[in-house]
């Protein structure tokens, strides 16, 4: 009879299988599915996240070069207003200032035609309506001065002087003088501290060979529109 065999079955124990000895191959342990199924989601919600980060980012520098160029085109805008409001302002003094200049040579030309023989000598008796009546009406004009220089009969230097208004003799003229041609000189000046005017005169020169008769000079004095500032 056989001899019955004392070994068991080996039964399973449930535990992993146990590697040979001097074996270096290591089997990583298999994670669950529900574990790598939420690294996915955390994952790609990070993912989402940086992208959400960046759009934010760029918004902002958008916006910021908006900002920047809105800035630069209403500093643009006011300082060509600014330059163009200033460039008008010269252009209507400088259309004033030659108007005013007009003004006063043009009544000098009608002085000149009327008493330039009373000043040199030539005709001594001139009236005053033969003087001063082209000027008759005009309100712009504020005097006309004539001035004759000649040597009496005892041979002393002396002047004869006819005004239109002799209420008018005392003005103040200052700046630049502006030479018109022929001798004639163009000041501006004030009356009554405030009031501007201008002013033209030229002297004159009697003949070499009259022993009397000195010279002279004419003045016309016109009302000026104010310059702007």
């Amino acid at each position: 009879m056989s001899r019955q065999s004392n070994r068991q079955p080996s039964r399973s124990s449930g535990r992993a299988p146990v590697q040979p000895r001097g074996s270096s191959r290591y089997v990583e342990p298999q994670q669950p599915a529900s574990q790598r199924r939420g690294e996915s989601v955390r994952t790609s919600s990070r993912s989402g996240r940086s992208g959400g980060g960046s759009g934010k980012f760029l918004a902002i520098f958008l916006g910021v070069i908006v900002l920047m160029v809105s800035v630069c085109a209403v500093l643009y805008v006011v300082k060509n207003t600014e330059r163009s409001k200033v460039e008008r302002g010269i252009r209507e003094k400088e259309r004033i200032r030659e108007q005013n200049i007009d003004r006063v040579y043009q009544a000098f030309l009608k002085a000149h035609s009327a008493g330039k023989n009373f000043v040199t000598g030539v005709d001594p008796n001139a009236t005053d309506d033969q003087l001063f009546g082209p000027f008759r009406g005009d309100s712009t004009i504020y005097n006309i001065v004539y001035t004759r220089n000649f040597k009496d009969q005892k041979t002393r230097d002396t002047f004869a002087q006819k005004m239109m208004d002799p209420s008018r003799k005392n003005i103040a003229e200052g700046g630049i003088t502006i030479p018109k041609g022929d001798g004639v000189q163009i000041k501006k000046g004030k009356v009554n501290s405030e009031d501007p005017i201008m002013t033209a005169r030229k002297a004159y020169t009697s003949d070499p060979a009259d022993k009397v008769n000195q010279g002279g000079e004419i003045l016309v004095i016109v009302t000026a529109q104010r310059e702007p500032d």
